[in-house]
């Protein structure tokens, strides 16, 4: 089995500017997703910056978010890639 020893660090500041950006270009409006990788949000869990709400407590509808934003996952890409939409 091999394992990726090597610590990587997430810049939650570029992602909170990133959201600011998307704000002004869109009068304001809060996007409506974060979609980064797995391997992203394993290392932002680590530093307990990510949310679960459970949205409807018949089904149990989880919905993780980032600073009260939906995220959503895509593993083409790469660990620190993040899309704001």
């Amino acid at each position: 089995m091999k394992i990726e020893c090597i610590k990587k660090t997430i810049d939650l500041d570029k992602i909170y500017w990133a959201i600011d950006c998307f704000k002004a270009k869109h009068n304001g409006e809060r996007p409506s997703y974060i979609i980064m990788s797995y391997e992203t949000k394993a290392e932002l869990v680590d530093k307990y910056y990510f949310e679960t709400v459970i949205k409807n407590l018949s089904n149990i509808l989880e919905i993780e978010t980032l600073f009260g934003i939906p995220v959503a996952f895509n593993e083409g890409l790469k660990i620190g890639e993040v899309e704001i939409v």
